[in-house]
């Protein structure tokens, strides 16, 4: 088998550019994230019913939710929480429940036992939980008037968090801190008893302008439009033009008979940033968009609204993508300190340039490669995987000593380059293989390690199966058939090409290096 690679080296170097190719397409394809991609096998589902106290909420709507959801397949517990206005229930599944159908099931049971619900109530909310779920950057909003809090929150609501939803690869726009101001009507008790006029009146005028119209479909001709007819009750002023009817029969605006204005309604709760109160916008990505793709849009997307609304400061805070790049970090010094210092061996112990012009080919052809395996398996680029590359890159040019070596051995005994390559190569090819296949051994059984633990260590485990198996075979084939290659044609172009000649030449004995005539 070597032997019939070798004697085609054109073949197997158009074969492996090929895979370069795709390794390449696929490197820009792939998602990039802090975290695996894993779905914990858990939903939450949440219930808010205000005034209410919990013994009540426990018999009217936990329990009969427990008693629903328990049928579902796949559960493995459930566990419920009541307290006053709120309660919890925790769904847990096994490993291998498919989490999509599960998310589904649950929200079809929840409907189907609405009607039994009070109508007051709001319906029971479903979360599911996903490492991909962890905000990938906060965003402060600081109004520079702290009177206008109110104004900055209903900008950040309408505006900013719109903007936000907009962009390529967001995922859910969370907001903390947010206020809200309600319209209050304190009516003049003296002003309705001379005029005989209920409180209840008021109420029912109210209620009566408030009414949803709903739509109306119109026709012309082969155009059909919809038109939604709305209320007019837009603000204060349109509230006091309501018409009150007297006892007498007349009609007097509503602001006449009591007094209309807007306020804050209290807060339930504070944000703070640097000591001032805050707007914070959680953004979450979706599983499938890259993170160092999606940050930069979103700081370009923050200059702009800078220069839209002066009168707000922003500020980004809780950055993962920080994480990220050191890791991608760490790997790039990896290679190049690794390859640096495995090119450094090479020359010293082999005595030739070819070995470590080999070596410096091998390195980054076998992630390219190992590229393209990570987007046919659906595996993002993530401190995890990438920690599996680290490990399969050092030991890569462990094999690559070793084969190396074995071949400039026997280039020395006087072999010609075809015979020394598969003679060096079949040598030690068994041990190169053995103690890949222990490696592999090892952390390819984690694939199948039930739990969360298992689902965490999935990707390092594929990555460094991966890397280990494509950096082999990068270096047994390819290599060596590059450097036949470079052998066949050293001798026909040596005089108009003597940087081809990158062979491994028999050194002398009393040489210690050795460079192409």
């Amino acid at each position: 088998m070597i032997r019939y690679l070798l004697q085609r080296p054109i073949a197997v170097l158009l074969s492996f550019t090929v895979l370069c190719i795709f390794g390449l397409i696929s490197l820009n394809l792939l998602p990039v994230s802090l975290l695996p991609d894993v779905d914990v096998p858990q939903i939450v589902v949440k219930v808010n019913y205000p005034n209410t106290p919990a013994e009540a909420l426990e018999a009217e709507i936990i329990q009969p939710l427990r008693e629903t959801l328990a049928g579902i397949p796949g559960l493995k517990d459930i566990e419920s929480r009541s307290s006053n206005h709120r309660g919890l229930l925790y769904l847990g599944f096994e490993y291998n429940t498919k989490m999509d159908l599960a998310y589904i099931e649950v929200n079809e049971r929840i409907d189907r036992l609405s009607a039994q619900f009070p109508r007051d109530m709001p319906r029971p909310q479903t979360t599911r939980i996903n490492t991909s779920d962890i905000p990938i950057v906060r965003l402060q909003v600081i109004p520079k008037i702290k009177k206008d809090f109110v104004q900055v929150a209903e900008l950040a609501d309408k505006i900013i968090k719109r903007r936000l939803e907009q962009l390529e690869g967001v995922s859910i726009v969370d907001l903390n801190g947010n206020q809200q101001e309600s319209i209050v009507i304190e009516p003049n008790q003296k002003q309705l008893q001379a005029l005989q006029v209920q409180e209840t009146d008021l109420a029912q005028t109210i209620l009566s302008a408030n009414r949803d119209f709903g739509g109306l479909s119109v026709r012309d001709g082969n155009y059909q439009y919809f038109v939604k007819v709305n209320n007019g009750l837009e603000s204060n002023i349109d509230i006091g033009r309501l018409p009150v009817k007297t006892a007498s029969g007349l009609s007097i605006p509503l602001a006449k008979l009591a007094n209309i204005r807007t306020v804050s309604e209290p807060p339930t709760g504070y944000h703070l940033f640097n000591g001032q109160e805050a707007i914070c916008i959680t953004i979450q990505k979706q599983a499938s968009s890259r993170m160092n793709e999606l940050v930069p849009s979103i700081q370009k997307l923050l200059q702009q609204l800078e220069k839209d609304h002066p009168q707000v400061s922003f500020a980004l805070t809780q950055d993962q993508t920080y994480l990220l790049n050191a890791g991608i970090d760490n790997l790039k010094q990896d290679l190049i300190y690794g390859g640096i210092l495995a090119v450094l061996v090479l020359f010293l112990f082999l005595g030739n340039y070819a070995s470590s012009t080999l070596m410096s080919i091998n390195i980054p052809l076998s992630l390219i490669i190992t590229f393209a395996l990570f987007y046919a398996l659906d595996i993002s680029l993530n401190i995890i995987s990438l920690s599996g590359l680290a490990l399969g890159i050092g030991m890569l040019i462990d094999n690559s000593i070793i084969v190396l070596d074995s071949i400039t051995r026997k280039r020395r005994l006087g072999m010609d380059m075809l015979q020394s390559c598969e003679v060096g190569v079949r040598e030690v090819g068994t041990p190169v293989l053995s103690q890949v296949l222990t490696t592999v051994a090892v952390y390819a059984p984690l694939i199948l390690l039930p739990g969360l633990a298992g689902l965490l260590v999935y990707d390092q485990a594929i990555a460094l199966t991966i890397s280990l198996g494509v950096s082999l075979w990068s270096l047994l084939f390819c290599l060596l058939c590059c450097t036949n290659f470079f052998e066949q044609s050293s001798s026909k172009h040596q005089r108009r090409y003597p940087f081809l000649s990158l062979d491994f030449a028999r050194l002398p004995p009393d040489a210690p290096f050795h460079f192409p005539a």
